[in-house]
């Protein structure tokens, strides 16, 4: 059940073949389009943990670098740093000395040397003696980055730059204040911009950093409930990573109920019982072993929990309603304990490897 690994990077499976394009156009490829229309645009695409940003950032990325007008470059912020404690100027940097490989790369070698004030906003924290200096040097120093970049061969052509990993900062206010401060250096410096943020940052006071963006995409889950395509799309997913069979179609059914729509739930729930099947001395993953995996995912899912998170999950999964009032709510969206299905009225749910869990907690109560 290797093909089934919830953690891999998303470009691997897209090289291997996983990749399954959702139902109608994609947002990756929605992105690109629009970025066709106005290239110095600013985007924000936000969705739950495991939705699938990473996977239509990168698709973002392979479309728009199939045009020759246009030089697309990846950034996973995590390969460096750690997000929650990112800073803007570092952010820039990191921007800038990308690009200077992306060139690097292109021209086998020659690269543009790398300017002098990348290294020192990355190697030092927020508390610079004087950051107008800083920025007036970073915005130079991207500026100059962009511009070699941006010509190719005696052409001019667009550049932009397609920033992963934000989504995984809790603090939204230090989110909201490298928005706040890097989104205007890198427009500034003619670049268009694809920043993943956190899913809670388009809700309450901190909704005001989508305003920041020119546009802004949510990536849901899917409503396994009442949309067939989608349905079929998780089916779809589950087939292109058993090419042996050993998950039918009764069984893949049952585990796209349960993952709630999620696609790394999905992968991880048929690794799960794909363990569960080989301990058994099983051959194929049987519908049992799919409930015993959904009920290890659920208790995980319950672990941490404080008895006014509990009601508060007890409460959604009575009404379908949720209100989010505290940042313990907002982590209930994103840890995916509570999930969202967007349409003309938005319909919440517990995840569905809690129901029978918190079904218990109710009847105890």
């Amino acid at each position: 059940m290797s093909r089934f690994e919830p953690a891999a990077d998303p470009r691997d499976a897209i090289a291997r073949g996983f990749y399954v394009p959702r139902p109608g156009k994609g947002i990756g490829a929605e992105l690109a389009s629009r970025f066709e229309v106005k290239p110095s645009a600013s985007h924000l695409l936000v969705g739950g943990i495991g939705s699938g940003k990473t996977t239509q950032l990168l698709v973002a990325r392979d479309a728009l670098a199939a045009n020759d007008d246009v030089l697309a470059t990846y950034i996973d912020v995590s390969l460096t740093l750690d997000p929650a404690n990112l800073s803007w100027f570092a952010l820039v940097a990191l921007v800038g000395m990308a690009l200077v490989k992306s060139v690097a790369d292109e021209e086998k070698g020659q690269a543009i040397p790398v300017p002098g004030v990348f290294n020192i906003a990355l190697d030092h924290d927020d508390r610079f003696e004087d950051p107008e200096a800083l920025e007036i040097d970073l915005t130079a120093a991207l500026g100059e980055v962009v511009s070699r970049a941006a010509r190719r061969y005696d052409q001019s052509r667009d550049v932009v730059v397609l920033i992963d990993s934000l989504d995984r900062m809790t603090d939204l206010a230090r989110f909201g204040e490298i928005v706040t401060s890097a989104l205007p250096v890198l427009r500034q410096a003619g670049l268009g911009v694809i920043i993943v943020g956190p899913l809670t940052s388009i809700y309450g006071l901190q909704g005001a950093i989508v305003d920041r963006f020119d546009r802004f995409h949510h990536l849901p889950v899917v409503n396994v409930q009442t949309d067939a395509k989608g349905l079929d799309f998780l089916l779809t997913v589950i087939r292109a990573r058993d090419p042996d069979n050993l998950i039918d179609t009764a069984t893949a059914f049952k585990l796209a109920l349960f993952s709630g729509g999620v696609l790394r739930d999905l992968v991880a729930l048929a690794q799960l019982a794909g363990e569960e099947a080989y301990v058994d001395g099983a051959d194929r993953v049987e519908l049992h072993h799919v409930k015993s995996a959904a009920d290890i995912f659920g208790r995980r899912q319950m672990t941490a929990l404080d008895s006014e998170q509990v009601t508060r999950l007890l409460l959604v999964r009575k009404n379908g309603t949720f209100v989010q009032m505290s940042e313990k709510d907002l982590a209930l969206l994103s840890t995916r304990r509570v999930l969202e299905y967007p349409s003309g009225s938005p319909r919440f749910a517990v995840h569905p490897t809690m129901e029978a869990l918190l079904a218990q907690v109710a009847h105890a109560g």
